[in-house]
């Protein structure tokens, strides 16, 4: 299927906020919750952008969801609205999965937009690039936005993969967190960040397929898996160290998986264990040679979050004394 890129993002365009997974209502509660729904309308409009919030109504189901019908209009109503130029979810969770066999691929093939999540949010990315061939990103949820601290990088590569077609390269960021901001925005902890770390050594260029492990594992064997040949493969998790290498041998052997040619894991929360050695050891065992492969990029569940592509290109260098990923297409 041809590829769709999205119109890049312009000065007085228009955002929506959707829920496909867990409701926008839940990061409003708590001591810090309204806050950081102000601040993340604070921090996009000051780049230039309105914002538009889809959900109003109170009514979610034992998930913390909102009902699959009204998921379903607000996505379908936000690719249908020709004065929405990018679409943003409010946050992960667990249930986006209900949507796919009922999304209107047509509908969203035909109105490409910018749309932009993590997390949970690697389900529709994946669909919607098999099943349309629109090209998303996996970035901040509206909610990222709601951060007082530590947002400075991530806007910066959001605004340079989404409102300029130029290639650019990923740097690290200068710091880092895992805290539960969302509860405590004033007692930040940010930790010195590191370069991207070489597992083997190598270069490649193809098409990018990026997000969480564990949701993309989810796909095997369904039709909204997308084709997953001469691609590089960026991925992200949070769970313990056992759990994600496991999934990820799990998805290696897939058939779904065909010629990999560069591969780069996210980094991860301390408590998760996992680290370049880990990924180093896992790697041997399934033996993937020849290949660049890398350990440390900014998505996923800590912060600061770079943007990157789900059905772009790029171009991975990797080598003893550093690593370099272009955006080359986005």
């Amino acid at each position: 299927m041809k590829l769709i890129f999205p119109p890049k993002l312009n000065h007085g365009d228009t955002v929506s906020v959707i829920s496909p997974s867990k409701c926008i209502q839940i990061i409003g509660k708590g001591k810090t919750g309204q806050y950081t729904l102000d601040k993340a309308r604070e921090n996009i409009t000051n780049m230039g952008l309105k914002v538009v919030v889809s959900t109003e109504t109170q009514e979610v189901d034992i998930f913390g969801c909102l009902p699959l019908s009204k998921r379903l209009d607000e996505i379908h109503s936000a690719f249908s609205n020709s004065s929405i130029k990018c679409i943003l979810t409010a946050i992960g969770g667990f249930h986006a999965n209900q949507l796919i066999p009922h999304l209107d691929y047509e509908l969203i093939r035909n109105n490409p937009k910018v749309f932009c999540g993590y997390s949970d949010i690697t389900l529709l990315s994946a669909a919607i690039l098999k099943k349309s061939g629109l090209v998303t990103y996996s970035g901040p949820h509206y909610s990222t936005f709601g951060m007082k601290k530590g947002l400075t990088y991530t806007i910066q590569e959001f605004q340079k993969c989404l409102f300029n077609k130029d290639p650019w390269t990923i740097k690290a960021s200068s710091h880092w967190s895992e805290d539960e901001w969302f509860i405590n925005q004033e007692d930040r902890i940010f930790k010195l960040n590191e370069p991207m770390k070489c597992i083997q050594e190598g270069s490649a260029e193809g098409l990018i397929v990026a997000g969480n492990l564990t949701t993309l594992h989810l796909l095997q064997g369904t039709e909204y898996m997308p084709e997953m040949n001469d691609i590089i493969l960026i991925l992200e998790d949070l769970r313990s160290a056992d759990e994600i290498t496991r999934t990820l041998i799990s998805l290696l052997h897939s058939k779904d998986i065909g010629n990999i040619k560069g591969l780069i894991f996210g980094r991860s929360p301390s408590s998760s264990k996992l680290d370049a050695n880990t990924i180093r050891h896992v790697l041997e065992i399934v033996q993937l040679k020849d290949i660049p492969i890398a350990f440390g990029i900014d998505i996923g569940h800590t912060t600061p979050h770079t943007t990157i592509p789900f059905g772009g290109y790029g171009k991975l260098i990797c080598n003893q004394n550093s690593v370099e990923l272009t955006i080359t297409k986005h």
